[in-house]
């Protein structure tokens, strides 16, 4: 048993435990990789980009030249009749082409809707960019969940193991003297109580794999977890909070959305007062007819022509009045959005700040319990030696040193996913941010359980 605890220690404080040989770990930076070609809703955010981006070339060419071109061809039956006298049939066909080119010169309404379609392609950018965000984001969260389950179903299973330790010595111990009932007992008690904890965070590393697994679609038996010598929150608690929210207000996903959405609707209302304003067109083309009428059979004439053409508007019954109405109202309401947006912004950064600090704090008091663990545990078996401390003691010191172990893992992956959080809040999840947490995962975790169930 000692052996099984040493080998434990040696886990947590950093050594790659074995993974199943010829698989490869799923790195977070796969995970992501993965998930954006698999889970559904970014599909479909991409596949609705794409659809709505098509708004801008269609405005583009409402500023372009129109040309258009018709042909037709008729045959025709002319029956005459002079009074009583009898009449007379007339049997021809008659046709024509013609080619038109119609060149906008000054349309203001075309024009704002390009201006206002290009707002809108930005705002769909920034929409498609806070999707993508969303989804790195929830894998990351599931991802570092999954590891945080992990190491927290590791501690109980270190602590049962230790439990089961410590009753087995003790009904070794009792029939020497060196052990009371009373050890027995509340060994066994504890390691029934931490079977039951241990059935419990089984159940939820469970349930957080099969979460990744369901975004990835892909198997995720084996993750990357930090280093035992990368225990230190570092710059990742040193900025100030002035700072973040400074980023947040400039760079948050949510509020570069909210701007896109106003800059909309501020085009929108130029584009309903352009409605007030003249049209002016070049016009130009060519036809060709033939047998015009039964008075001109089997003559081809060819007419060409150019010139401009100017609307003026004049009345529409309070139809473009009311349209600037509506698009002032609506640019109000996108004003308030982004009010609202940029008030949420400082909210939640306020708050995930505040989490990110109380990390670092976490972290920092599981390191020195850590310390304060392995000194315990090489006290015990010094004690041992010299005689004055049991092998009680020793197992259970070390049990206890291997629990806040895995603690202090739990603990800095709360960390990371904090930071994450933050990042994201502040817009700065992109590549770069993936592989930086690519590198802070590195040591391969076999996922997987059924300690609960073995048997002492």
């Amino acid at each position: 048993m000692l052996m099984v605890l040493a080998a434990g220690c040696a886990q947590a404080q950093g050594v790659a435990p074995a993974v199943t040989p010829g698989a490869v770990p799923l790195s977070f930076g796969r995970a992501i990789e993965q998930a954006r070609t698999y889970e559904s809703k970014f599909q479909a955010a991409q596949a609705s980009y794409r659809a709505e981006s098509e708004i801008l070339p269609q405005a583009r060419g409402a500023l372009l030249p129109e040309v258009s071109a018709t042909a037709n061809r008729t045959y025709n039956r002319l029956d005459a009749v002079f009074g009583a006298q009898s009449g007379q049939s007339l049997n021809y066909y008659s046709g024509g082409s013609s080619i038109t080119l119609r060149q906008p010169l000054y349309r203001p309404e075309n024009w704002s809707r390009y201006q206002q379609a290009k707002a809108e392609v930005r705002r769909l950018d920034a929409v498609l960019v806070t999707d993508r965000n969303r989804l790195s984001m929830e894998v990351a969260g599931a991802y570092l969940e999954a590891l945080r389950a992990h190491a927290e179903y590791k501690s109980h299973e270190a602590q049962l193991k230790s439990f089961r330790a410590q009753a087995a010595a003790a009904d070794r111990a009792l029939p020497l003297g060196l052990a009371s009932t009373t050890d027995r007992d509340q060994a066994r008690a504890r390691a029934e109580l931490a079977t039951l904890r241990l059935l419990q965070a089984e159940g939820k590393a469970a349930d957080a794999r099969r979460q990744l697994e369901k975004m990835v679609g892909v198997p995720a038996s084996e993750l990357l977890a930090p280093r035992d010598d990368d225990f230190d929150p570092g710059n990742l608690v040193a900025d100030d909070l002035l700072v973040w929210l400074d980023k947040a207000r400039a760079g948050s996903y949510d509020v570069r959305a909210a701007r896109a959405n106003l800059e909309v609707a501020r085009e929108g209302v130029d584009r309903a007062r352009a409605g007030h304003k003249p049209t002016l067109d070049l016009v130009a083309g060519r036809s060709k007819s033939t047998s015009e009428s039964f008075s001109s059979i089997n003559n081809v004439y060819y007419n060409s022509s150019v010139g401009v053409q100017l609307t003026v508007p004049l009345y529409a019954g309070g139809r473009v009045d009311s349209g600037v109405r509506q698009a002032v109202a609506q640019m109000e309401k996108a004003q308030a959005q982004l009010d609202g947006a940029l008030r949420e912004t400082d909210v939640m950064v306020e708050r995930e700040y505040v989490t990110l600090q109380q990390a670092g704090q976490r972290l920092r008091a599981h390191t020195a319990l850590v310390q304060s663990a392995r000194q315990n545990a090489t006290a015990a078996q010094s004690g041992l030696e010299r005689g004055n401390r049991s092998q009680l003691d020793v197992l259970e010191a070390q049990g206890q040193l291997l629990s806040a172990q895995y603690e202090r893992s739990g603990a800095w992956l709360e960390l990371l996913a904090a930071r994450m959080r933050l990042q994201s809040l502040a817009g700065e999840v992109d590549e770069k941010t993936v592989a930086q947490l690519d590198r802070l995962l590195v040591v391969p975790v076999a996922l997987g359980g059924g300690a609960a169930t073995a048997k002492p």
